[in-house]
């Protein structure tokens, strides 16, 4: 059955920013995305530029909820591709070659497959979405291409409640300087 990429876009829109919560919004994505995709897992990354380093945000996995905070340090010359990247790639531990292969080691690829979607907003690369699913060969290029449709939706909300985190520390900022003075 073919999809009709403007319901998938929709769908994936009301899922992916129905909660302020990104762990509760990724979850409700997570569930509408297995239905057209091979998914055992799916992960939400910021680019950290002051740790050098991809931090997970939200994780979900088929049967196991949301997992923790996790911080993957990168090589620079890893940094430099991650941020380079201008479209979804397919990864998969039997065929990556290059910067991708270094980060494939880093986010234990092995046996699985990939499928990377770079996150920006006004061209600033902000995060990764991957969709990983169990078992080599699992992602073709029409699998990337329709979830490149949602890629900004995505980085909306993902932008989201990054800005909310800033707000809330400068606001706690001020909170002390005025307590000090």
């Amino acid at each position: 059955m073919a999809i009709n990429r403007d319901e998938f876009f929709r769908e994936v829109t009301l899922r992916i920013c129905s909660s302020l919560d990104i762990g509760v919004a990724v979850k409700r994505a997570f569930d509408y995305l297995r239905e057209h995709f091979p998914l055992d897992e799916i992960y939400l990354d910021i680019f950290d530029s002051q740790l050098g380093a991809i931090r997970r945000i939200a994780h979900v996995a088929k049967g196991n909820g949301e997992a923790a905070e996790e911080i993957v340090p990168l090589p620079k010359l890893v940094w430099e591709w991650g941020r380079s990247l201008t479209g979804p790639q397919i990864m998969d531990a039997r065929t990556v070659t290059g910067p991708a292969k270094a980060i494939a080691a880093l986010v234990k690829l092995e046996g699985n497959s990939d499928l990377a979607l770079p996150l920006r907003v006004e061209n600033e690369l902000i995060g990764m979405l991957v969709l990983r699913a169990y078992g080599g060969g699992r992602y073709d290029q029409g699998h990337a291409e329709l979830l490149s449709a949602v890629a900004d939706p995505f980085a909306l909300a993902l932008a989201n409640p990054l800005s909310y985190r800033e707000v809330i520390r400068y606001r706690d900022i001020l909170h002390d300087d005025n307590r000090f003075l």
